[in-house]
């Protein structure tokens, strides 16, 4: 993962669209690369989420 910091430094506040993009998708890779996050934790809580929101009358479905 050392090489996506090297390749794809933290922009600096003069920095194109492109490259504030490229930079968070090489963030989010590294993330997901290194298993920082408990990716259980985050389906049940969409699941709850969008159980909770299926439970409203003019709801017909759950999720999107």
């Amino acid at each position: 993962m050392s090489w996506l910091r090297d390749t794809f430094p933290e922009p600096g506040n003069d920095s194109i669209k492109v490259e504030r993009i490229r930079y968070a998708c090489s963030y989010i890779f590294e993330i997901i690369g290194t298993d920082e996050l408990s990716w259980g934790s985050v389906v049940l809580a969409t699941l709850y989420r969008d159980m909770s929101e299926a439970t409203k009358l003019n709801k017909a479905k759950i999720g999107g």
